[in-house]
């Protein structure tokens, strides 16, 4: 497990410290600053949050394009106000049995009523913004068991790092991202997390400190889709505890 681990670290600081990545993110921080300010640097892993900004924004046009895109975008593909997507099946002599389509348009509410109680809406303008300003947005989900919704989360471009198979399709993903000891020790079991974060969980003056989490997924070697286990998934993810690499 441990050189699993040291092996995934190495290949994340691979894809940091690649000279088109820095470069990119040199225009990034431009781009941030003078469109996007609201947003953290591009430039930081541990960025001063409450920090001032905008001050090099001298012309708001900028600013107000990108917002009229991202309306412009949501009103017409995905507003909450209309159906923009509907469930077919690839056999089109399928689609002209009643009961088939019946079903289907049954699957359509479910899916709508999902997002319709998840933050899907909000967290998509933002996806928007991300890609209109810096041409890279990426969006997670995941279900809570507790409010039983999907729960979708904007991730920060500087966070997330990339990489295409032999086909140009992304297959590998690392989103290293901030998390307090206190949400550490909600997310995960105890018995996988190190003894400093169970003891510095349960302290008042430690529980809402930060330290880097990540996670990467890549291509499982062991997919096999005759199989429902975890271990036969197309993808293996994993979290990692950069600090301590557990």
């Amino acid at each position: 497990m441990a050189s699993e681990v040291r092996d995934l670290l190495d290949e994340f600081q691979s894809l940091k410290t690649d000279p088109e990545r820095i470069n990119k993110e040199e225009v990034w921080q431009e781009i941030n600053d003078n469109i996007i300010p609201s947003r953290n640097s591009f430039v930081q892993d541990t960025p001063t949050k409450g920090e001032r900004r905008g001050e090099l924004i001298y012309d708001g046009t900028p600013q107000a394009a990108l917002q009229t895109y991202k309306s412009g975008i949501m009103g017409r593909l995905l507003s909450s106000y209309f159906n923009w997507f509907s469930v077919r099946t690839p056999d089109e002599d399928l689609m002209d049995v009643r009961e088939v389509r019946m079903w289907l348009s049954k699957v359509d509410q479910t899916i709508y009523g999902m997002i319709a109680r998840s933050n899907f809406y909000p967290q998509i303008y933002e996806f928007f913004g991300d890609g209109g300003s810096v041409g890279h947005a990426t969006i997670y989900r995941y279900w809570n068991k507790t409010r039983g919704a999907e729960i979708f989360l904007i991730q920060h471009p500087r966070s997330i790092y990339l990489a295409e198979n032999e086909d140009g399709e992304v297959d590998t993903t690392f989103n290293l991202t901030l998390m307090t000891y206190k949400k550490m020790a909600q997310a995960f079991a105890e018995d996988t997390l190190h003894p400093d974060i169970v003891k510095y969980a349960n302290d008042p003056t430690m529980r809402y400190k930060e330290i880097k989490l990540l996670h990467a997924v890549k291509p499982n070697p062991n997919f096999d889709p005759r199989k429902r286990d975890n271990a036969a998934k197309k993808f293996s993810s994993w979290y990692i505890d950069i600090d301590h690499e557990n």
